[in-house]
């Protein structure tokens, strides 16, 4: 054998050990990905739930997750919630928003003992709802980078008005419970909590109100209490996604989301660009279930 022989046989022997490589790695990369530790899965007999926001489904108590009526394509949202927005996706199949299912599914103490603070329960619950889906629905995905309109909060002229906490028992990093850590509100309410950090806020404007992606740009660390009314819907925010800042001036109903939070709490939403993800949905079978 020549030496241009013997170096052409090199690469191949190189290229085909790295494939193998990368698509055990992937494999592995799928057996440690966190499961239930028991899971049912049912075809729901009352169809699909009304009004079911399937991204901020939570754990339960004991580590339990149930949730009655919830559709393919609302499982895969809340398997990428930390990574997509209801608009980034696509794909799937005809039946993914029509056909709908009961889930009853239980974590390992061992598991949820490890995830000790609200965020890691939540990405802990995302990466079990995410091995459910490829293990019963065979669910592919292929992601595309591409910059997107989001909105930035961030502090409005004349500095925050938001008051800090004197809850000493609630931390940052607390599970959400009475008087720490929790909001209500919505479109056309406002926003109310008690001990919430400023990405609480930017969270809830996020998934309950504007239902558009929101970035914490204030650099406030701690936590608040928020108290902030609008009347105005929410919504009209996706009149001109190009304006620097809309909605500024005074509804005929009172306070729009953009005045009230300026005026009420010292926080501004400001339009920008930044990088976002689409994820498609490449290919999908009917589950397996119980």
């Amino acid at each position: 054998m020549n030496l241009k022989a013997f170096a052409i046989l090199c690469l191949c022997a190189i290229a085909v050990c790295t494939s193998v490589l990368l698509r055990s790695g992937g494999a592995r990369a799928e057996e440690r990905r966190p499961r239930f530790e028991v899971v049912s899965l049912k075809v729901a007999s009352n169809g699909a739930t009304k009004g079911l926001t399937a991204r901020l489904l939570q754990f339960q108590r004991g580590g339990r997750f149930t949730v009655n009526g919830i559709t393919l394509r609302q499982l895969v949202l809340l398997a990428y919630r930390s990574e997509i927005m209801p608009s980034e996706l696509s794909g799937g199949p005809d039946w993914w928003t029509s056909e709908a299912y009961d889930v009853n599914a239980r974590a390992a103490d061992e598991s949820l003992g490890r995830a000790v603070t609200a965020q890691d329960r939540a990405r802990l619950l995302e990466s079990m709802v995410l091995s459910l889906l490829e293990d019963r629905f065979h669910v592919r995905v292929r992601r595309e980078q591409r910059d997107a309109n989001i909105w930035a909060l961030t502090i409005a002229r004349g500095g925050v008005k938001l008051a800090a906490s004197t809850n000493s028992t609630c931390a940052p990093d607390d599970l959400p419970g009475p008087h720490c850590r929790a909001l209500s509100g919505g479109v056309n309410q406002g926003l109310v909590g008690e001990s919430v950090t400023v990405a609480d806020i930017a969270r809830a404007l996020q998934e309950s109100v504007l239902v558009e992606r929101v970035i914490d740009r204030t650099g406030l660390a701690g936590t608040f209490n928020i108290n902030v009314k609008w009347t105005g819907n929410a919504f009209l925010a996706h009149a001109d996604p190009t304006a620097p800042n809309l909605g500024e001036s005074q509804s005929e109903g009172g306070s729009d989301i953009f005045t009230a939070l300026q005026e009420q709490a010292g926080l501004r939403l400001e339009r920008r660009k930044g990088p976002a993800v689409r994820l498609i949905v490449e290919s999908v079978d009917h589950p397996v279930t119980d």
